[in-house]
């Protein structure tokens, strides 16, 4: 966000930076310090040189100029400069040399990543100071002794120049050896843009007894340079916008280009005489010095570059490509495919000469990519050429299968299919007969389930057949023994009963607790199920085990959102859970088709608290991004929002609105957008106010699984890169652990606190949250084991090192599985974030305003 004040108005951090005095050049003196975004809308002065300690955006207004001496230096961060108004830029001049001494070098204007977007910059390298002159005449000499080397100009700009808007001049500094111009890479694009590079010159050295050595010229661009193509073009014999280079004059002339000269796809460039240079590299860049470059033809692509179609598609879509050029504009045209990203291979299209091409159906499996030439007509015939778009056509798709089993129809025997089928998605399963055995018999009893029916024929006969929806089990009644002990075969047999009505019985669910399964009934009314009351023998069954309890809902369709539990069922089973021994599993996962929720125990113990009687509800949703508020929506503005899902709980009707500690697990089937990695893939709560919190997740066999301490609305949201922290300082705030204050190095990042990890793990030793920490180097992987005591101890002494931070990519296994957390690093250290980290290891974080203290507890 830009901070709309006068530069003259912000209160600018000034230190002492003498190890930076070379790089600013000149004496060492108190610097400037940007880290916010910067106005200038009045005539402005600095100078004693700026030091930049963040991505900073400079808004200097039209009318206004501001003059900065000494440098600007830009560490490991980026200087962008925008809006209509003068930024001239000196680099601090080299000292004199003493008697017979060197020259000192000059400072470069800006010292690392500058990116010009419009307005009028000038920037150059300080001067090399003069070489001193010889020593006076010694006895037995006739001449004065030797002179000083004259010092090295600085560079213009020592690191990479991007401009994509304005007009900018770049001059390296003279001296003894004249400074580069543009020292590293220089990239060119936008609109009407006008960019100048000059070497500096090289200087004399001091006179004396034998002079100084004179300077050669410096270079226009040591690194590399990247024409991309706007809209400045040759209208006649006048230019509009250009490039110029040139290298600086001296003891030997510096080149205009010390490295590579590439041109972008779809330019075509001029230079001054008959010279044309189409996409791709120039071969002879020292041709090029001092000589004006100008584009003169750009092919605009289409808004939409890559496109999936699927497999049997009928209709492609149409590309649309635009010229850009002078009035007197004139070019043919000519579409090519290839199945690899190269023109040099790619067939030309027959009849596709318009600005337009609609891609056929019926292209094979695999990348297509189709290209856009346009051969310019009025200065010699180039051709320029563009990679317009990458069309993928997908394979044929593995078809669908079910798989369907039948469970029970004990005392009967089974013929026709079998009783375990695959069946294709939409084709019936072969119907299957259960035939009671003598003396026994078949209760009326009729129920479909995913689409498949369970039939009562007659006493004696079940058939089961159907059109199945999903992966099925399928609980088949028993047949049971007949009360007068002659035979289900003795007697009388009612007809046939096809026409007859029945009413559905209920389907079923199971129960299981390691190797006890059991069977019980659900109602199931559109999306919402209600599973029957467990007996108390059988929730000691299922409790058995030291495994989980999982209460199986998969089978009952994709539509299936809400659960309903009898309270008295769910206190029970936290009641069993909780008298199992040490180390033994003590959740219970609710499991439906769309997703999975995991209750440890804590959350156990939360909910059944208040859960004597009544019905327990939860309910879990995927929802659209649209369901949520405008409030909370704008709090995701800017990020690359993937979806969002609602989980809510109600305990007899009341909503459930703290888990006192305890934690759920949310796991969904998942599968990445096209293009995407599913490991950057994060969840973000966001409260009706739009505060919003990252929650801890992971993404492992094709599965999406959250940890989360409460009920509420979560978005997804595609995060492929750690944000470059805008602001960091030593954390302001106390912290206690349990109550005892603690002295740790922590870091405020951008409002949020975060720890070093292994003084965080040795500061919870001895809690329930308490977590190992090591280190494998071999993978470049940070391990950290929950329930394990970590044998450090915290740093007693620390510095500030906050002008350090970086993102850090560090890999990280918890309990052996691969997690994402946002971190960074810090003087050679992985910090991570306080409230990110709670959500894993179980403790809590509360903030006492008054006593501005952060407050961990972990009982």
């Amino acid at each position: 966000m830009k901070h709309g004040r006068k530069l003259t108005s912000i209160l600018l951090t000034l230190a002492l930076l003498l190890t930076l005095a070379p790089a600013l050049g000149g004496n060492a003196r108190a610097a400037a310090e940007w880290s916010i975004d910067q106005t200038i809308d009045a005539d402005t002065e600095i100078s004693s040189g700026v030091i930049v300690r963040n991505n900073v955006t400079l808004t200097i207004a039209s009318g206004a100029k501001l003059t900065v001496t000494g440098g600007i230096e830009t560490l490991d961060h980026t200087l962008i400069v925008e809006g209509e108004g003068t930024l001239i830029v000196t680099g601090g001049n080299g000292a004199n040399g003493d008697t017979g001494g060197d020259g000192g070098a000059g400072g470069a204007g800006v010292s690392g990543s500058l990116v010009v977007a419009g307005g009028t910059v000038e920037v150059t390298g300080g001067n090399g100071g003069v070489g001193g002159n010889g020593f006076a005449v010694p006895p037995g000499h006739a001449d004065g002794g030797p002179g000083g080397t004259g010092g090295a100009g600085g560079a213009g700009v020592s690191g990479s120049l991007k401009v994509t808007g304005g007009t900018v001049t770049v001059k390296g500094g003279a001296g003894g050896k004249g400074g580069a111009g543009g020292s590293g890479s220089l990239e060119v694009s936008g609109d009407t843009v006008t960019v100048t590079v000059t070497g500096g010159a090289g200087g004399n050295g001091g006179d004396g007894d034998s002079p100084g050595a004179g300077g050669d010229g410096g270079a226009g661009v040591n690194g590399s340079v990247a024409l991309g193509c706007g809209t400045a073009f040759v209208d006649g014999a006048a230019l509009a916008g250009g490039i110029t280079v040139t290298g600086g004059s001296g003891n030997g002339d510096g080149a205009a280009y010390g490295g590579s000269v590439t041109v972008a796809d779809g330019c075509l460039y001029k230079a001054e005489g008959t010279d044309l240079y189409p996409a791709g590299a120039i071969s002879d860049a020292s041709a090029l010095g001092g000589k004006t470059l100008i584009p003169v033809l750009k092919i605009v692509g289409p808004s939409t570059t890559k496109f999936t179609l699927p497999h049997g598609y009928t209709t492609g879509p149409t590309l649309v490509v635009g010229l850009q050029g002078r009035s007197s504009f004139s070019a043919s045209r000519q579409w090519c495919s290839n199945t690899t990203d190269t023109i040099l291979t790619a067939t030309s299209i027959d009849g596709a000469t318009a600005d337009n091409y609609a891609v056929p159906s019926g292209l094979a499996a695999g990348d297509h990519y189709f290209f856009f030439e346009a051969e310019d007509s009025v200065y010699g015939g180039a051709t320029a050429y563009l990679c317009a778009a990458k069309v993928t056509v997908e394979a044929e798709p593995t078809p669908v299968t079910y798989s369907v089993a039948l469970i029970g129809g004990r005392n009967a025997t089974a013929s026709g299919g079998a009783v375990k089928q695959t069946v294709d998605k939409g084709s019936a399963m072969t119907a299957v007969t259960y035939t009671a055995e003598r003396g026994y018999h078949f209760e009326e009893n009729n129920f479909d389930l995913a689409g498949v029916t369970v039939k009562w024929k007659n006493k004696t006969t079940v058939v089961v057949s159907g059109t199945p929806e999903s992966d099925v089990n399928i609980p088949v009644p028993d047949a049971v023994k007949d009360a007068s002990g002659d035979g289900g075969h003795t007697r009388p047999e009612r007809p046939d009963r096809d026409d007859t009505p029945t009413t559905p019985a209920a389907p079923t669910t199971n129960v299981s607790g390691g190797d006890n399964t059991l069977t019980i009934s659900v109602t199931v009314d559109g999306g919402k199920v209600t599973v029957s009351p467990l007996t108390n023998n059988q929730i000691k069954d299922v409790a058995a085990s030291d495994q989980p309890v999982v209460i199986d809902l998969s089978s009952l369709g994709k539509d299936v959102t809400s659960v309903s539990i009898p309270a008295d069922t769910f206190v029970k089973l936290a009641e069993a859970l909780a008298q199992r021994p040490a180390g033994a599993d003590r959740t219970v996962t609710i499991e439906t088709a769309v997703g999975g929720v995991t209750f440890d125990a804590g959350a156990l113990a939360a909910i059944a608290a208040g859960a004597k009687n009544g019905v327990f509800t939860m309910d879990f949703a995927l929802t659209g991004y649209e369901q949520l508020s405008p409030t909370q929506q704008a709090a995701f503005e800017g990020q690359q929002v993937m979806g969002s899902f609602a989980l809510s709980m109600l305990v007899n009707g009341a909503a459930v609105s703290s888990l006192d500690g305890g934690h759920l697990v949310v796991s969904m089937p998942f599968t990445p957008a096209p293009g995407t990695d599913g490991r950057f893939y994060k969840v973000w709560f966001v409260a009706d106010n739009g505060a919003k919190e990252r929650m801890p997740s992971a993404f492992a066999d094709d599965t999406l699984s959250v940890e989360l301490p409460h009920c509420s609305d979560y978005v997804l949201v595609y995060e492929d890169q750690i944000p470059v922290p805008k602001q960091v300082v030593l954390s302001p705030q106390k912290i206690t652990v349990n109550g005892v204050e603690a002295s740790v190095e922590a870091y405020n990042i951008d409002g949020t606190n975060y720890f070093k990890l292994r003084d965080l793990a040795a500061l919870l030793k001895g809690t329930p949250a308490q977590c190992s920490v090591d280190y494998d180097a071999s993978r470049n992987a940070v391990l950290m084991t929950r329930g394990a005591a970590y044998d450090g101890a915290t740093a007693a002494q620390f510095t500030d090192k906050s002008a350090t931070t970086v993102p850090s990519p560090q890999t990280v296994e918890l309990d052996g599985k691969d997690v994402s957390f946002t971190a960074y690093n810090i003087g050679g250290n992985n910090f991570f974030g306080l409230r990110e980290l709670s959500a894993f290891l179980g403790y809590s974080v509360d903030y006492d305003e008054a006593a501005n203290t952060a407050i961990i507890e972990s009982k």
